[in-house]
């Protein structure tokens, strides 16, 4: 008596237009960004490192918000955007995309950019960051947003 065969076809991979979730460590660490940010005190503290950027995704129109370190170089912000980072944020500024800053507990808004190794303003951005934070090693691979900041109101 033979035994059945059972052929199983392989599973077909599915389409997901939903990005998988991050571990819920991310959304506590930005929940308590957050809140540190629009803390006065301790803001205070943090405000010469960390900024927060919030601007339209272009793929679902919701808006993302991101804690980010900065670097001034005169009135732009430059912001490392590592290659490494999961979710790959900086595609957004590709081409010239608006962004809302908050900065010293204000709200500005402006416009960044994207600037990749090869880019004439790649090593200004780079040198801005690494004078700035020179513990942080910057790889020609990274890829930096330049946030051209717009004139604050009354000045």
């Amino acid at each position: 008596m033979s035994m059945p065969t059972w052929v199983v076809e392989p599973a077909t991979p599915q389409r997901s237009d939903r990005r998988p979730e991050p571990p819920a460590q991310i959304h506590h660490g930005k929940a308590v960004a957050h809140a540190v940010l629009h803390t006065r005190l301790i803001h205070a503290v943090l405000d010469g490192q960390f900024c927060e950027l919030s601007y339209p995704s272009p793929s679902t129109g919701r808006t993302a918000s991101r804690l980010v370190r900065y670097a001034r170089r005169g009135p732009d912000l430059v912001v490392l955007a590592k290659t490494g980072d999961h979710d790959q944020w900086w595609r957004t500024f590709t081409q010239p995309h608006p962004v809302r800053v908050l900065l010293r507990r204000q709200q500005r808004q402006g416009t960044g950019h994207a600037v990749i190794l090869g880019q004439p303003a790649w090593r200004e951005a780079a040198t801005t960051f690494a004078e700035r934070f020179p513990h942080v090693p910057v790889q020609p691979a990274d890829i930096f947003v330049v946030v051209s900041l717009r004139q604050a109101p009354g000045r």
